[in-house]
C-alpha cells in the first residue's frame, strides 16, 4: 500500500489521485497525520523527507479560481506549473476536468470553448 502524505484531503486531491491509482490496481491511502509513516507526499511543505511532489495551491480549493498556467518541466518530462508551482498531479486533475473551459471567457459562435484555443493541443 502506498501511503500519501497531503495537508489537507480535497475533493480535487481525492478525484486526480483515483484516477491515478486506482485503475491501476495500486492501492494507497491519503493522510494529513504528520506522525504517520509515509512513502511519498504531496504537500506546499517541503520539510519531508520522503519524496516530494509540491502541491498547486489551486488544489486544496473548491472554487473555480483564474490561474497562471505555463510549460515547465518536471523529471525531464513537459509539465504544468500553475502560478509557479511545477504539479504533475494538477496537471492530471486540470485536463481530466477540462478546468480551463471554466476560467476562459473564449467561446466560438455557439457558445463553446474552441478546442484549438485549448492547451491540450497546444501543448
Amino acid at each position: 500500500m502506498l501511503r500519501v502524505f497531503v495537508d489537507e484531503i480535497s475533493p480535487r486531491i481525492e478525484y486526480a489521485f483515483e484516477f491515478i491509482f486506482e485503475p491501476r490496481g495500486v492501492e494507497y491511502q491519503l493522510t494529513t497525520d504528520p506522525s504517520e509513516e509515509v512513502d511519498f507526499a504531496y504537500s506546499e511543505s517541503r520539510n519531508i523527507s520522503v519524496p516530494h511532489i509540491e502541491m498547486a495551491d489551486f488544489m486544496r480549493k473548491s472554487t473555480i479560481t483564474s490561474i497562471s498556467l505555463m510549460v515547465s518541466e518536471f523529471e525531464g518530462m513537459d509539465c504544468y506549473a500553475f502560478d509557479g508551482v511545477v504539479d504533475p498531479i494538477a496537471s492530471v486533475f486540470y485536463h481530466l476536468t477540462r478546468y480551463e473551459e471554466y476560467i476562459s471567457n473564449t467561446k466560438d459562435e455557439y457558445g463553446r470553448f474552441p478546442f484549438l484555443v485549448s492547451e491540450a493541443p497546444q501543448n
